[in-house]
């Protein structure tokens, strides 16, 4: 109590005579999650929308990017930034580039099928070294008939030397192929994270300080204190959490429900998709307690997807979208979570073609 009572009051103190040192220690409780690699992705992002593939060149040959391995925390983040370089360098054709970068990616990880693909891709448009770039995209397509990129390649390269209908059988079969996978290897997890509390705790500290309301700050400083240091709070957030595995259940419009039952106190969802290059996410909403909440593109996070127009398109390994379930506070309070929750997950999911155009799951329930 003590303890609690110093915080409390050096808190106080710093409000009162340094008030930005209290918001850059709740800014810290925020960010202190967040991975130091993640403001240069967003820059690089941007710079690719822009067309400033030069300045995202620049940014890889940065000696902490270039020391980037495979196996190391930040890889996925090199990896997508890598792919969406790709598919520049490739829209303008400069495949001396495109053959350079798609050639790092291959080195760091000799069993990325998409690095090969560009890298055959772009060896197709290279003085002398045609035919070994058509003759290395046939055979990695046999290999590997599920990579969507590596058979659009493979179809191009074939409707350019005039097989057509060899080129429109590829398209076929890494359809058929691609929806059945595309079903397959789902996985949602769930739990209470501090993440998620600490944030709006702190706010219910910070608040009642600036109205000198003491009584609702030591109550509220409490509940803080108890989150960050309890060992019994650590346990009970490491309890709730817990991670189902499904095969889909799509219907004619790409829709699926999942029914969840969880327990009453997580704070959010992961839903990790199959790393089916082009797959892509949408319209996500979760009803519970009888109401139901669509999560909008600003109340997400997620990695190895990136956001085209209003879908979540996987683009690097171990994809994943998560958001914090709304009116949780409502819900968990501080309890162990014993009850359990029914939640009726939905979304939608669809595949974009090698020829760019979307097409969803056409067959009957399961």
């Amino acid at each position: 109590m003590l303890g609690l009572a110093l915080f409390v009051s050096m808190t106080f103190m710093l409000f009162q005579y340094q008030e930005n040192i209290v918001n850059q220690i709740g800014s810290w409780i925020v960010s202190s999650y967040k991975h130091p690699y993640k403001a240069d992705q967003s820059q690089a992002e941007a710079w690719l929308r822009e067309g400033k593939t030069n300045s995202v060149i620049s940014l890889l040959n940065q000696d902490d990017w270039k020391q980037i391995q495979f196996g190391d925390r930040v890889y996925p983040l090199k990896r997508q930034i890598l792919l969406r370089l790709f598919g520049q360098l490739e829209g303008v054709e400069r495949y001396k580039d495109l053959h350079y970068w798609a050639n790092v990616l291959r080195d760091l990880d000799r069993r990325d099928v998409t690095a090969w693909a560009y890298w055959f891709e772009s060896m197709r448009h290279m003085k002398g070294r045609g035919e070994e770039g058509r003759q290395g995209l046939q055979k990695a397509w046999k290999d590997f008939p599920v990579n969507a990129k590596l058979a659009g390649f493979h179809a191009r390269a074939l409707r350019e030397s005039g097989d057509v209908d060899g080129a429109l059988a590829v398209i076929k079969e890494v359809e058929k192929r691609s929806l059945v996978v595309m079903v397959e290897g789902w996985k949602v997890e769930f739990g209470r994270h501090s993440k998620d509390l600490l944030p709006k705790y702190w706010r219910k500290f910070v608040d009642p300080l600036r109205r000198m309301e003491w009584a609702s700050a030591m109550t509220s400083g409490r509940v803080l204190w108890r989150e960050m240091f309890n060992s019994n709070a650590r346990r009970i957030r490491k309890a709730s959490r817990g991670k189902v595995e499904r095969k889909l259940t799509i219907d004619l419009d790409g829709r699926v429900t999942m029914l969840l039952q969880v327990p009453s106190n997580i704070t959010r969802l992961t839903i990790h998709p199959p790393g089916l290059f082009k797959l892509a996410v949408s319209d996500i909403g979760v009803t519970m307690l009888g109401q139901t909440h669509y999560i909008s593109p600003g109340q997400m996070r997620f990695g190895g997807m990136h956001v085209h127009k209003k879908w979540l398109e996987v683009a690097g390994v171990s994809p994943w979208v998560q958001f914090t379930l709304p009116d949780f506070e409502r819900r968990t309070g501080t309890g162990t979570g014993t009850r359990t929750l029914n939640v009726d997950l939905t979304f939608t999911v669809a595949l974009k073609t090698v020829e760019g155009e979307f097409f969803s799951y056409a067959g009957s329930r399961q």
